[in-house]
């Protein structure tokens, strides 16, 4: 069972008074890590300092259940709404940008959603993270209006086992089996089918073909 801080435990607890605040966090591989939350506010050492991007339009539940055929947990998953326009200084970008950028490669970002309540002293009661997972599926809504579904790290661990054919560790490799799983041998094999990891040097000409040509450089 997940602990808090003792102040933070009284707030959670509370009906009335203190504002919780959700907080968002995904950490893009081009465009740096970015704080989400439905409200604009600056928490300055909590993790060197953050300023959040109040753009999330409104919250979805976060859907967890136990399965009645053997008693286990089942992944649980939750939808933000944001608001697709550019948000006041020093932000320059729209949520858009942000997910539409192939380098972000976001389905595989590791994103975090936090609970914290305005006023806390942030050296004892920091932001607490509450749910960690990936991004499923996003679209836009509109011209205006982003949707995210958000799916929990057990997904992440459903891959399969063994060696992931890339360009880093294979430049030679066919472009066909890009992607692919390595075999793994195991015991005395006959005609295992192997992928081509050498398949030569994919480039491009040193120079241009004339139709009249009749070499190629």
């Amino acid at each position: 069972m997940k602990s808090f801080p003792a102040n933070f435990t009284t707030e959670k607890n509370k009906t009335t008074g203190t504002s919780p605040v959700w907080i968002l966090k995904i950490p893009f591989a081009f465009h740096g890590t970015k704080y989400f939350s439905d409200r604009e506010i600056i928490i300055g050492t909590w993790e060197g300092g953050v300023t959040t991007m109040g753009i999330v339009r409104s919250w979805g539940s976060i859907d967890e259940s136990i399965s009645s055929d053997i008693g286990i947990s089942q992944v649980s998953d939750f939808s933000v709404s944001m608001v697709n326009l550019i948000p006041p200084a020093p932000f320059t970008e729209s949520i858009a940008t942000y997910l539409w950028t192939a380098t972000n490669n976001v389905e595989t970002i590791k994103c975090e959603l936090y609970l914290w309540f305005l006023g806390l002293d942030l050296s004892t009661n920091p932001p607490q993270k509450m749910w960690t997972g990936t991004i499923r599926d996003f679209q836009l809504v509109g011209e205006t209006v982003c949707e995210i579904q958000f799916v929990d790290e057990g997904v992440c661990l459903d891959k399969y086992i063994g060696e992931e054919i890339t360009t880093t560790d294979y430049p030679g490799c066919d472009p066909d089996d890009l992607g692919k799983i390595a075999p793994i041998g195991y015991g005395a094999l006959k005609e295992v089918v192997c992928l081509a990891i050498d398949a030569g040097g994919v480039t491009t000409l040193a120079a241009d073909l004339s139709k009249t040509g009749t070499t190629i450089t």
